[in-house]
């Protein structure tokens, strides 16, 4: 037996055993019993702002994503004299599509194709809808209503499927 065989064989064992005492699989890494989802991270999935504070803290406002040093004296001694302690990265249309991609399609709430046209435009909206044809055909992705979400199956190999769905450049998409 292979180690992705193995893996595969865990994570059903996993789903299973879950199921069977009340949890629910709301997240790839993540089970919980209904009313116990994590704040913390369903934030994350849900692309809400976050203001981190203090060393290897990060926060995320949509447009941007903002970090401070991780060493806590070199933090400490850059606030003190007024040296740098952090870095961010601006995040221009295509950078804010994956990251909806890649968080929405690590739920179950997946990927709202309402949210895809209204945010991202036509371009992104059909763009995305013909690359989650062969997805849905292979068993990998569903579509319920304007909803894409991956199924067990697509999330034992959601790193490759999110990174096929993400763009590289620019398609016209608006923001």
């Amino acid at each position: 037996i292979t180690e992705e065989e193995e893996s595969a064989r865990q994570f059903a064992v996993l789903n299973e055993t879950g199921e069977k005492n009340g949890f629910i699989h709301y997240e790839i890494s993540n089970l919980a019993q209904e009313g116990y989802f994590s704040r913390h991270n369903s934030g994350y999935w849900q692309q809400k702002k976050y203001l981190g504070i203090g060393p290897a803290a990060h926060s995320y406002n949509i447009l941007s994503r903002q970090w401070n040093i991780p060493h806590v004296r070199k933090y400490i001694q850059a606030i003190h004299n007024g040296g740098e302690f952090s870095g961010s990265e601006d995040l221009d249309a295509v950078k804010q599509y994956n990251e909806y991609l890649m968080v929405s399609l690590r739920t179950i709430r997946g990927v709202d194709l309402e949210v895809i046209h209204r945010d991202f435009g036509e371009t992104a909206y059909h763009d995305f809808i013909k690359a989650a044809e062969s997805l849905i055909s292979s068993g990998f992705m569903i579509r319920q209503d304007q909803i894409c979400k991956l199924t067990r199956q697509g999330w034992l190999i959601s790193d490759y499927i999110i990174s096929g769905l993400m763009k590289d450049e620019d398609p016209g998409f608006k923001i």
